[in-house]
């Protein structure tokens, strides 16, 4: 597209051991909050952390002007801790979560796992003082996608488990082996209420936030069939998107379904000020959403973003098709723009969008105006293929307009002269453009 962007500013975390990034807010004024998981010793923000021997969490914030102002461990490398979801509070304070495999060192007693990985949460002053945390999960494996913080203070966990869970209330039961959580905490981290999504197979949540209204929305794959509420769906094969509007209430109202007759799914939701909700996700054959035009597969895995109304009444997609791979791990709504993030094993020509391939797989940034046309696309190599990290890069937008990526890398890279080199394995780095 015409506008093109330009990296501005740079920033990298690094140690002995790896890092990777799992999640990252961006506030008003262009501070951030990253979050994500190391082993052995980083230095950042003036402190010194150190794993424990294992894999621990950790969470930084950054000032507007770029400097990292604080960082704290999470965790204490008992088994493996990684921080897996962040938010910004009202009042700029910070709420990080993730899961934990053997135990968790909550204040002022150790957690301990109640099988398979469990979910912990924490909230952070503006300064970096904790104010608490918590540990929930249940005999199998929970996992912890998305947290959000309510204008009033209120905390939003959303995820999915095994079986069953408990998330401060009483004991969730899955439908069928694997379903979706919503949880809300009061300000200072109590209960308030807790209800699980799902059907007789495996569903998964990727991704959840909030509207200015108080609504959450859910975002992520079912098989077979589903139901949130009064609503059911049923797929159309293999593991289909899902996106739920649960009331500022607490009730369900509304759940949409689409996918083709392969794997398909939405990675990642945004909400914008005026309630329009912005999904973004990847689908492996022709489908459509709610009978619209038809969106076409080019082979293999393909991005695409949607925009639905609030209420979900409708919903656009729009497909971006290739011969080789490409995934949409992140959206992010601008004024006047949608912004999303991912991956990609080869060049994409489509819908007016152009992405050349730099290396062999690599790092997307493209934008789009009001009418869903493209704006810009910008692609990067990224050193780092790990599958299990492609929910990655991440990608944010402040209110003056600047575009911050985030992600993990290996080695060393440039972009726009801002250059990167690891301090050993796998680093973090973030990119401001404009």
């Amino acid at each position: 597209g015409g506008s093109d962007i330009t990296a501005v500013a740079s920033l990298t975390i690094g140690g002995s051991g790896d890092e990777y990034l799992f999640a990252m807010a961006v506030a008003p004024d262009g501070s951030l909050v990253l979050a994500g998981s190391f082993d052995g010793t980083i230095s950042v923000a003036g402190a010194t952390l150190n794993s424990g021997g294992n894999v621990s969490g950790f969470v930084v914030k950054v000032d507007s002007a770029g400097v990292p102002v604080w960082a704290r461990k999470l965790g204490d490398g008992a088994g493996v801790q990684v921080a897996t979801a962040v938010a910004f509070g009202p009042n700029g304070d910070v709420v990080v979560g993730g899961i934990f495999s053997t135990s968790y060192p909550l204040t002022p007693n150790v957690a301990p796992s109640l099988g398979g990985n469990d979910i912990f949460v924490a909230r952070f002053g503006p300064n970096g003082v904790l104010a608490w945390d918590r540990a929930f999960g249940g005999a199998d494996d929970d996992f912890l996608s998305a947290v959000a913080v309510h204008a009033d203070g209120r905390v939003m966990l959303a995820g999915d488990f095994v079986n069953t869970t408990a998330l401060g209330g009483a004991t969730l039961n899955a439908a069928g082996m694997r379903d979706m959580f919503l949880a809300t905490l009061t300000s200072d981290g109590s209960h308030q209420q807790s209800q699980a999504f799902g059907g007789p197979k495996t569903d998964f949540m990727f991704d959840a936030n909030l509207s200015d209204s108080g609504a959450s929305y859910l975002a992520g794959t079912f098989t077979d069939a589903f139901t949130a509420g009064n609503t059911p769906l049923t797929s159309t094969g293999g593991a289909d998107m899902v996106l739920v509007r649960v009331a500022p209430n607490g009730t369900p109202s509304g759940a949409v379904g689409a996918g083709s007759t392969q794997n398909d799914e939405v990675t990642a939701l945004a909400v914008g000020t005026q309630g329009t909700v912005a999904l973004a996700g990847d689908y492996r054959g022709d489908f459509s959403f709610g009978g619209g035009s038809t969106i076409v597969n080019g082979g293999g895995s393909d991005m695409l973003f949607a925009l639905a109304q609030s209420d979900l009444s409708s919903v656009d997609g729009y497909g971006f098709s290739a011969a080789a791979d490409q995934r949409a791990t992140d959206i992010a709504i601008a004024p006047g723009a949608i912004i999303i993030a991912g991956r990609l094993d080869g060049p994409v020509d489509s819908g007016g969008l152009k992405l050349p391939l730099v290396g062999s797989s690599g790092y997307f940034v493209a934008g789009f105006n009001k009418n869903n046309q493209p704006l810009f696309g910008r692609t990067f190599a990224k050193a780092v293929s790990d599958q299990l990290f492609s929910t990655t890069p991440k990608i944010g937008v402040d209110n003056k307009g600047a575009i911050y990526l985030a992600g993990t890398f290996g080695d060393a890279f440039a972009v726009d002269g801002e250059a990167f080199a690891s301090a050993g394995g796998n680093d973090v780095f973030v990119l401001k453009f404009q």
